[in-house]
């Protein structure tokens, strides 16, 4: 039973991350797409 709990909590914790990751990721490329648009509008 314990070995099952720990598990779940490691398929959650990494679950987290990758949420977590591709949240940042996605949030810096739109910077980036946005950075570029200001850059060619100037």
């Amino acid at each position: 039973m314990m070995a099952n709990v720990r598990s779940a909590k490691a398929a959650y914790q990494t679950l987290l991350w990758s949420f977590r990751l591709w949240q940042w990721r996605d949030k810096t490329l739109s910077h980036r797409r946005m950075a570029r648009k200001a850059l060619n509008l100037s």
